[in-house]
């Protein structure tokens, strides 16, 4: 079984993921890295969901996954957006299995968003993505290092919140495969409404909280939310079998 994980916004895949192999075996580990970080550095950043999301969809078709593959999908904040989306994609007349979905730190699609942070400033945004937690206050302070990633970070939260500015009847779409919400105890990026993410699929979701907050998946559980992983997706093989 194949595991895809995405990003959240400014992150590179392979960075935020790669510890994760050591706890995930006999599932293979793949991460998708989005234009304009990581290996894909070269490319130009993509600013609308369609654009980005074609953009993946046939990079994973033509590079990670082949016919018969079993799938599953793993996003966090941005990253599970992009996941739901894949998942459409790949559960609906495809020649892949998709078997599962993880949806990690972020809202129901349908919920308004707390706060609007692409119109902001760049003094105002960087204060707001330092606050938020994923980003070292010394990066935004280092000039050349402030220049390369706050294009990168603003261009994904545009994806994000264009996105969900212009399409409110997303609940529409259902995934085809059984979903698990993972969340921090502590993270204040996210509602009380988390459980209504269940409208997003045909079949079960499960709701499996986390010590921490918004980035609980790489600051308090480097080894429990891959474990879990594992744990679900191994269950998944076993039934198979």
């Amino acid at each position: 079984m194949k595991l895809l994980c995405f990003p959240y916004a400014g992150g590179s895949s392979f960075s935020i993921y790669r510890q994760w192999t050591k706890w995930l075996s006999p599932i293979q580990l793949i991460p998708i890295e989005l234009p304009g970080r990581g290996s894909r550095m070269e490319e130009p950043l993509l600013y609308s969901l369609e654009e980005l999301e074609e953009n993946l969809f046939q990079d994973i078709v033509r590079n990670h996954i082949q016919e018969n593959d079993r799938v599953a999908l793993f996003g966090h904040s941005m990253g599970s957006l992009l996941a739901y989306r894949i998942g459409l994609r790949i559960g609906t007349d495809s020649p892949y299995s998709l078997v599962h979905t993880f949806l990690s730190g972020f809202d129901p699609l349908h919920l308004p968003r707390k706060k609007v942070y692409h119109r902001m400033s760049d003094r105002e945004f960087m204060h707001e993505m330092c606050e938020l937690g994923g980003t070292p206050i010394e990066v935004m302070q280092h000039e050349v290092m402030r220049n390369t990633f706050l294009p990168v970070l603003r261009a994904d939260i545009q994806v994000v919140e264009t996105y969900l500015e212009s399409d409110r009847n997303v609940a529409d779409c259902k995934l085809a495969c059984d979903m698990s919400v993972l969340y921090g105890f502590h993270d204040n990026t996210m509602s009380d409404r988390i459980h209504s993410w269940n409208r997003y699929t045909h079949c079960r979701t499960e709701f499996k909280g986390f010590e921490g907050d918004h980035f609980f998946i790489v600051n308090d559980n480097q080894r429990e939310v891959p474990t879990y992983v594992r744990k679900v997706l191994m269950e998944k093989l076993a039934v198979s079998i």
